[in-house]
């Protein structure tokens, strides 16, 4: 206790002590001695001002906010005591209650320029900008050369989209100011708003200059960086951003980003633990965690991941869709399906949860059902194509649909995505006479159907006569993805780049022919075609329709799935190869065919591999009438979703819908091992394609395991693919054109089992020797369709 008697110090001299350590920065000290002095005068107004500041300092602004309060309850006319009670409040977050002092020092000194800037300062972060131009207008009025006014005024221009004005405001602090790494950064910004993209990279530039761990400037040249396909580069000054401040989420979050493109999903882990580290309670944090899990196959810890995210996040509709979509990851439908339902229950029009529905119906092969959701996906997101492409691919699976309705749709498509101006580069005659430079454009160069049937082409290419660059979006790797590495003359990975990047890869390579194996399929790149970066541009093997892009000028395809003088069916001109357009390589895991499970068992045992989105009322119906004409056979149907026993279920009612008994029938689900699924052929006697979407490497398989395919003609490219590759094996004979020669070839074939038996033996010998899996002759007729159109089209 100070005490006043002659022999202790005086409240003046105490007063002085604490205006000593407050002078010297021990904010604590000062602060406890000028707490003493007001026990005993209680009343004095600048003693509780100065022990407001001293808590101010120290971030105890409760306590400072209730000694400003005391102040200003005894000497109300003070505008010093408004302004840093005003400030208080703004350190607090509470921006109204700030705004009113700072107006009420206003009141009492409408000129002082400090009270204006600080007005301006809080309106503007409290979304109130228009107000703050105008108060920072009148701070400039008074102070021109305010450093202060003229940065928060471009603050507050920014906040209205007023680039200009701010570029010009910005411009303006930094005449008095041209040592400020924060400004200039800020002023490279408002130039990049505005497409002056070389002017704000300078900025930014010159903000490290004079501040080399700036963390904003590092995470804005990174972005520049980035979104040029720079991506090596962008990722150091990203690593620069967060190192320099460990809490900066944002640059977590771009790093993050940037690796998981790369396919380096550890590193990208690794990001965003980080960033969840900083900000625990970020939904972001926790939902890219999970995405990167899922994609790692860890998802049981991506769901945990997404849980969290989801319990973070006010949109609990994304969390709930995000984790639908990693039950079904897990082959957990039921929980797919149940948050699905809840995604949509808190927002009815939910893409990606829309989305999963139409998957989720897709898989159990309710096809009328996915499409519906996949068009409800479509019209909630217009502007993400990969909705309407889901609708577009379901509908080729559709009973009944003709092939003109079915262009229709592709067409009508494919007009709503002409709307970006394109400049075709031109071939020229000399380019006829070098090397020609083919792209391959895929997400699926991974153990994957396609890899089939492009393994011949890469595999024995005339390295002197064509180059062939591959254009990958897919992040994982496997195998098969290696060996193509190693094949093909050029290699990009392009998931994650932005179309235009990617057209500008291509065009700096060169390429002539730019062949999109994808179609309509997913991870698709059809938005690059569009960009028209080669000069020949056509759609090859992955997907069975017209892609309906103008750009895409070729399809590659034969005279069995596409007839010479059919017309209006594809958006592209048909360039047809000899023979079909299907050229196989089978796996290497096949293992030897074995003896006729007729002859051992003494019956027919009629199979089917495809998936059920494949099986229709019709491809029933036919099976039907197979299995009636032939009243010992057993049917056998294999694919991954019947691991799922409400599945299982389902189809066993639509087999009985359709006059099947179930009892004749197993289903099987999904098998890892890739020689344990090709050993289940030698468990069938005859396989049966479906309509109208046909197998395609499921028939190549079971003739490969010696199990004839009996195939229906159909209207439609889908309908005529098993056609094209019986064709092509020297399998002809096994080709219906209507639903009763189908019936009818089932049954020569189940009524002769010696004959059987003796074709099972020597389909593998006769498909060796076919068209089908003559490579050297495919990738020779291949090169000579795609050189001669560049020929006849070059300069």
């Amino acid at each position: 206790m100070i005490q006043t008697t002659e022999d202790a110090i005086s409240l003046a001299e105490a007063v002085q002590i604490a205006a000593r350590f407050q002078e010297s920065g021990d904010f604590r000290t000062a602060a406890r001695v000028y707490h003493e002095i007001l026990r005993q005068q209680p009343g004095n107004a600048d003693l509780a001002y100065a022990a407001a500041a001293c808590e101010f300092q120290l971030g105890n602004f409760t306590d400072a906010e209730k000694q400003f309060r005391a102040a200003l309850d005894r000497e109300p006319a003070r505008a010093e005591y408004h302004l840093a009670l005003g400030r208080t409040f703004k350190q607090q977050g509470k921006f109204s209650d700030a705004i009113a002092c700072y107006r009420n020092a206003l009141a009492l000194f409408p000129e002082r320029v400090d009270v204006l800037i600080s007005l301006g300062i809080v309106l503007w972060r409290d979304h109130q900008a228009p107000e703050a131009v105008a108060v920072l207008d009148q701070a400039l009025r008074l102070a021109p050369d305010s450093f202060e006014a003229a940065v928060n005024c471009a603050n507050a221009l920014v906040r209205l989209e007023r680039h200009d004005e701010a570029i010009a405001m910005y411009r303006r602090a930094v005449a008095s100011h041209a040592d400020s790494a924060d400004v200039h950064n800020n002023l490279g910004k408002a130039l990049i708003a505005t497409g002056q993209t070389q002017e704000g990279r300078a900025c930014f530039e010159r903000a490290l200059e004079l501040r080399p761990d700036h963390p904003e400037a590092l995470f804005n040249v990174g972005d520049l960086l980035f979104f040029s396909d720079r991506v090596g580069e962008a990722e150091k000054y990203y690593a620069g951003a967060v190192a320099s401040r460990p809490t900066f989420t944002e640059g977590h979050m771009a790093l993050g980003r940037a690796r998981f493109d790369a396919g380096r999903f550890q590193e990208a882990l690794d990001c965003f633990d980080r960033m969840a580290a900083a900000a625990p309670a970020s939904p972001a944090a926790h939902s890219w965690r999970g995405i990167v899990l899922r994609e790692m196959q860890r998802p049981q810890e991506a769901v945990r991941a997404f849980e969290e995210a989801t319990a973070l996040s006010k949109q609990r509709d994304e969390g709930y869709a995000l984790l639908g979509t990693t039950y079904r990851q897990l082959g957990d439908n039921r929980n797919a399906e149940e948050f699905a339902n809840r995604a949509l229950e808190t927002n009815p029009q939910n893409p990606p949860a829309l989305n999963l529905k139409g998957n989720l119906a897709l898989h159990a092969g309710k096809v009328g059902e996915a499409l519906a959701w996949f068009s409800k996906a479509a019209a909630a997101d217009v502007d993400l194509p990969v909705y309407a492409q889901n609708a577009l691919f379901a509908m080729n699976y559709v009973d009944g649909l003709d092939a003109e309705a079915l262009s229709g749709a592709h067409r009508q498509w494919g007009q709503q995505q002409a709307t970006r101006s394109i400049a075709r580069p031109l071939p020229h005659r000399s380019a006829a006479r070098r090397r020609l430079k083919v792209g391959l454009v895929s997400p699926d160069l991974i153990s994957h159907s396609v890899a089939h049937f492009v393994a011949p082409l890469l595999r024995r290419f005339d390295r002197d006569s064509m180059e062939i660059y591959c254009y990958a979006n897919n992040r994982k790797s496997d195998a098969v993805t290696e060996s193509f590495r190693k094949l093909a003359t050029g290699w990009r990975g392009i998931a994650g780049k932005n179309d235009e990047s990617v057209a500008q890869l291509i065009r700096h390579d060169g390429i002539d022919v730019l062949i999109d194996l994808a179609g309509h399929t997913a991870e698709n790149r059809l938005g690059v075609f569009s960009l028209a970066p080669a000069p020949i541009q056509a759609t090859w093997l992955g997907y069975p329709t017209t892609t309906g892009l103008p750009a895409m000028q070729f399809r590659i395809s034969d005279d069995v799935v596409d007839p010479t003088g059919e017309f209006g069916v594809n958006t592209e001109s048909v360039l047809r190869l000899p023979h079909s357009y299907f050229c196989y390589m089978p796996a290497n895991e096949a293992p030897p065919v074995a003896s006729s499970p007729f002859v051992s068992r003494g019956y027919p045992t009629f199979g089917s591999f495809n998936n059920l989105a494949k099986m229709t009322p019709v491809t029933f119906r036919l099976w039907a009438n197979v299995l009636d004409g032939v009243p010992a056979s057993r049917l056998i149907l294999k694919n991954a979703s019947l691991a799922d026993a409400d599945v299982r279920n389902d189809i066993y009612g639509r087999l009985a819908q359709a006059g099947i008994d179930p009892q004749r029938v197993e289903l099987k689900g999904f098998e890892v091992e890739r020689t344990r699924h090709l050993m289940l052929y030698n468990e069938i006697d005859i396989s049966l394609d479906t309509f109208p979407y046909n197998g395609a490497t499921t028939t190549c398989e079971s003739l490969w395991m010696g199990a004839p395919v009996v195939s229906l003609r159909g209207q439609t490219h889908a309908s005529r693919m098993g056609a094209s590759i019986l064709t092509a094996a020297g399998q002809a004979d096994l080709i219906a054109t209507d639903e009763e020669e189908y019936g009818l070839i089932c049954r020569r074939l189940a009524g002769d089992a010696t004959s059987l038996a003796q074709r099972r033996a020597g389909l593998r010998a006769t498909l060796e020797s076919s068209p089908l899996m003559d490579h050297n002759a495919f990738v020779h007729d291949f090169e000579d369709l795609l050189r001669g159109e560049f020929e006849r089209i070059a300069t």
